[in-house]
């Protein structure tokens, strides 16, 4: 099974531990599949694009700081509202997603059902964005028609 996320990937990590290392501090945490293999591909193609080439870790941490100064700029009650969202599932489906959990916390011992969850939103989005620009370019190659 694999796993995804962008700027809200940040809830999708479980941080196992931090350390001082020099001047930094080095936190080590477990990610989706999905979520891992699309930051390498980034990067990788980040360094054919840039001659500067950065790494995994100098991206995740200018991410971070991209982040951070985002929500600074934010009131306080915008953070908050923008963040929250709710679903339903069935009976079954949520005894198929505590089984499946407990499957993978036998590999990633915190893994938990809300990273699961949104690595779900995170490959569901995924897939379904090549769907919708297609379908956007017929919408728009339609209404060019009409006009």
């Amino acid at each position: 099974m694999t796993s995804d996320t962008t700027d809200t990937t940040d809830t999708t990590d479980t941080i196992e531990s931090a350390r001082k290392k020099k001047d930094n501090i080095i936190y080590h945490f477990v990610i989706g599949d999905h979520l891992f293999e699309k930051i390498k591909k980034h990067v990788r193609l980040l360094k054919y694009i840039d001659d500067q080439g950065q790494t995994k870790k100098q991206w995740i941490a200018e991410a971070i700081e991209r982040k951070i100064n985002k929500e600074e700029s934010l009131p306080p009650d915008d953070l908050v509202e923008r963040r929250f969202l709710s679903t339903a599932v069935s009976e079954d489906l949520d005894k198929r997603l505590r089984k499946r959990v407990a499957l993978y916390k036998k590999i990633r011992k915190n893994y938990s059902r809300k990273q699961l969850i949104l690595e779900a939103v995170h490959e569901r989005l995924d897939s379904d964005e090549p769907l919708l620009k297609e379908q956007i370019k017929d919408f728009v190659s339609k209404e060019i028609d009409i006009v």
